[in-house]
């Protein structure tokens, strides 16, 4: 009688197959956990017989043209920033530029203020949002140490 001995390459092709399967798992539930949400179902075509509902076109007196983006930043009622707020006092935020201490922030110059920076988005109002300060409102005559001016 003879012993078959097993064949050590079969061993080592298992071996590899769950090796690479047990790399791939991991793998496979980061995508899966990944936060994207999977596509809605698609949904049934209507049928022939039914025409599908016209949608409602308001009249043109109804229709009111979108403000521009400076405008639309103007017209939101934020609340005002305070300068005892922590990150105005981090950025040397004052309401009026003339008040600021030249000794410690000597990037300001006279004439700088928030109503000509590059971050306002209050257009020419007295006061307006400025991308520094999300919900807030600063004053168009105030000053931080982000001053940076408006590309001409």
């Amino acid at each position: 009688m003879s012993v078959e001995k097993p064949d050590n390459n079969d061993r080592r092709k298992v071996l590899k197959i769950l090796g690479y399967g047990a790399a791939t798992v991991p793998l496979a539930t980061l995508s899966a956990c990944s936060g994207e949400k999977a596509p809605p179902p698609a949904e049934p075509a209507p049928s022939a017989a039914e025409p599908a509902p016209e949608p409602e076109v308001p009249a043109a007196e109804e229709v009111a043209p979108e403000p521009a983006p400076a405008e639309a930043a103007a017209d939101v009622q934020l609340p005002l920033l305070s300068e005892d707020d922590p990150t105005a006092k981090s950025l040397g935020y004052v309401a009026d530029a003339s008040s600021v201490d030249a000794d410690k922030y000597p990037r300001y110059e006279a004439g700088q203020a928030c109503s000509n920076c590059a971050l306002y988005m209050g257009g020419d109002a007295p006061k307006g949002a400025c991308s520094i300060f999300p919900g807030k409102a600063v004053m168009g005559a105030g000053w931080c140490s982000v001053y940076a001016p408006k590309a001409t």
